[in-house]
């Protein structure tokens, strides 16, 4: 398993690689936003600020990322009181190496009571219906994507429909990528 741990300004990514177990600390730099119709892309990049194991991959390293999904749909009821929805895409880009995902989920969680917080997360895992997942880093297959933002404060979300903006110091409690 390959993790991703980001902090302050991060974001949570998670990329199973077998036989390879690794601690990267990343420092994002921003997110930015395209919006069309209904269409909603994020991109994301920061640097490497910690790296375990060995692996190829060293501080400094600059990685890049995106994600997407159209705005105008309907979600489905998902665990933990969340708001399920499909993604357009997802991608995680470093070494100029790529992993990417179809078929992955964003879920919404607004002001939940059991998680005592908001939540966005991205998922594509093999418990992911129709999820794929390709690529590799360094000749590691990865098996899943996984990003998740959380606000301890329950304030970035007014209700469970996708954001068209989203904005990284609105989640100071978690941004990390594993």
């Amino acid at each position: 398993m390959r993790r991703f741990v980001l902090r302050d300004r991060l974001i949570m990514k998670r990329c199973h690689i077998p036989l390879t177990a690794v601690v990267i600390f990343v420092l994002l730099s921003g997110i930015v936003e395209s919006a069309s119709v209904s269409a909603v892309t994020f991109n994301y990049e920061g640097v490497l600020t910690q790296v375990g194991g060995p692996n190829g991959i060293a501080v400094g390293d600059v990685f890049t990322g995106t994600f997407s999904y159209t705005q105008a749909q309907v979600g489905t009821p998902a665990i933990g009181g969340g708001t399920q929805y499909a993604l357009d895409s997802f991608s995680l880009t470093i070494l100029g190496q790529t992993v990417s995902a179809t078929g992955a989920n964003a879920i919404i969680y607004n002001d939940n009571p059991s998680l005592l917080s908001d939540r966005f997360h991205l998922t594509a895992d093999p418990s992911t219906t129709g999820a794929i997942v390709t690529g590799s880093i360094n000749s590691a297959p990865a098996s899943e994507l996984y990003l998740a933002l959380v606000n301890l404060g329950n304030l970035p979300f007014i209700n469970k429909n996708l954001p068209a903006t989203l904005s990284l110091a609105d989640f100071p409690d978690l941004r990390r990528m594993i």
